[in-house]
């Protein structure tokens, strides 16, 4: 004999009637389905609501994490790209790319090491198992976007070019210190010790502290982009009574720096003297093949950094993501 087919509307019954404590003697009685297949049909059913319950749980669960997954690649991403960068300091710039990218996942880009509200280490782990977590989503990053990444602009001209930064800065100091040495700027030095006023011992090596600040000058020149530019990065002026020679700072002059101080206004001329032929070396630097070479590679660097940039922004990435799996991927 075929078994009847419960009806939606009977089999709804049936479960209310059951949840409200009824037996199934009463329940076939109001629904008119027979006993055995009224307790069957509720079996079936609250067997299925728990698969239902228990499918709803992990897809909740495997949407926390997938979208935790999510957010830890754009963290990252976003980490990235804030570095890339070149930076004022100029010791950054004397890092290589192997040196740069061994110290960039030192830093907590997820914020999951130190809590960002109490200043309290959060994370279960060590550092070495962070740092190895943090690499480890960035090969997941490059993954997912390898479709629509050019990661050969990091790999390669990113790369190269911040080698090849590193590579010169030191060509540049000893160059600066050569033209230095060979200027009149050596004798204007030791004529004018005397007449400077000496509060600190670094006063004491004069040459270096004129070397320190064409580095500085040319480094801010290149950073801006204003080799061309007209104004004198060195100027003499009074000050209560004393001299200066003073380094001017290209974007702040709050930052300016002393480089003499003459304590007799006597000094002024060779103050002046001083400031013109700092200026003349500088000059003279900006146009020689190591600072050339530096702009090329910083305007490559920056080049660079803006194509990554261009195509790591948060919106582009996060639909690349979505349609793209790694092996960290939650489902």
């Amino acid at each position: 004999m075929k078994k009847r087919e419960i009806t939606p509307l009977e089999l709804k019954n049936i479960i209310a009637l059951s949840q409200l404590g009824a037996n199934w003697t009463k329940i076939a009685e109001a629904t008119g389905v027979e006993r055995r297949a009224a307790k069957r049909a509720y079996d079936e059913w609250k067997h299925d609501e728990e698969i239902r319950k228990w499918d709803a749980a992990r897809f909740r669960v495997e949407a926390e994490a997938w979208h935790e997954h999510m957010d830890d690649l754009i963290k990252l991403a976003a980490g990235l790209v804030s570095k890339l960068g070149v930076s004022l300091i100029l010791a950054d710039l004397e890092k290589t790319s192997e040196q740069f990218f061994s110290e960039l996942w030192q830093q907590d880009f997820l914020q999951r090491y130190i809590s960002p509200e109490t200043g309290v280490k959060i994370y279960p782990g060590g550092w070495d198992t962070y740092y190895r977590e943090q690499e480890l989503l960035f090969e997941s990053l490059r993954v997912h976007t390898r479709e629509k990444v050019r990661w050969d602009i990091l790999d390669v001209n990113w790369k190269d070019a911040r080698d090849k930064c590193a590579n010169i800065l030191p060509q540049l100091r000893k160059e600066i210190s050569r033209v230095v040495r060979n200027s009149d700027i050596q004798r204007k030095i030791t004529g004018s010790i005397d007449g400077t006023k000496r509060p600190t011992t670094e006063n004491a090596d004069a040459q270096k502290r004129i070397e320190a600040a064409l580095l500085k000058q040319i480094w801010q020149s290149v950073y801006w982009d204003k080799l061309d530019s007209e104004n004198p990065g060195f100027e003499t002026e009074i000050n209560a009574g004393n001299i200066l020679v003073v380094s001017r700072d290209i974007d702040a002059r709050s930052r300016d720096e002393v480089v003499f101080t003459f304590t007799k206004l006597v000094n002024k001329d060779l103050a002046e003297e001083l400031t013109r032929l700092c200026n003349s070396v500088a000059d003279t630097l900006i146009k020689g093949d190591e600072v050339q070479t530096l702009c090329c590679e910083i305007e490559n660097i920056k080049k660079a950094h803006q194509e990554i940039t261009e195509m790591l922004y948060p919106v582009k990435l996060k639909p690349v993501i979505i349609h793209s799996r790694c092996e960290l991927c939650p489902v």
